[in-house]
């Protein structure tokens, strides 16, 4: 689900934004901090876990 997240942001982002300069690498950074908020929001604020996948399998 992460890197769902990240790969839709950072589509988007070069969609709606252009691919032109270095705009590929901001909009990376962007997706990949935007995502990581949002993951450690609801795993650490709101003690919600994702659920188990191919990534991340728990013990």
């Amino acid at each position: 689900m992460l890197i769902d997240g990240i790969l839709f942001v950072y589509v988007l982002m070069g969609v709606l934004g252009g691919w032109d300069g270095k705009k590929p690498l901001t909009h990376a950074y962007i997706a990949v901090l935007t995502i990581g908020f949002m993951w450690s929001l609801f795993t650490f604020g709101l003690g919600v876990m994702l659920p188990s996948g191919i990534f991340m399998d728990p013990i």
